[in-house]
């Protein structure tokens, strides 16, 4: 029987295109310039199971400065932002 439990996803952008990240329930699990191909595969390697919703989230220029230009390692502080 598998015991695992599906993960909330939610991928953060900033409009300009300089910054992303993306969240495992609420955590901050990678950010960079840019999200690949590679980025999602570690991401499905090590969870497996998602909700069928993932949130997105668009973040401006503004925002992000107002998180020192860095996503924070909680999802809850960037809804703060919005």
């Amino acid at each position: 029987m598998n015991d695992v439990k599906p993960v909330s996803v939610a991928i953060v952008n900033v409009g300009s295109g300089d910054w992303s990240g993306t969240y495992v329930d609420g955590e901050l699990f990678l950010q960079g310039h840019s999200l690949s191909e590679n980025d999602f595969c570690k991401l499905i390697s090590k969870y497996r199971y998602f909700h069928s919703h993932i949130e997105k989230i668009e973040l401006t220029d503004g925002q992000i400065e107002a998180l020192g230009f860095s996503l924070p390692g909680n999802l809850n502080d960037v809804r703060n932002v919005l």
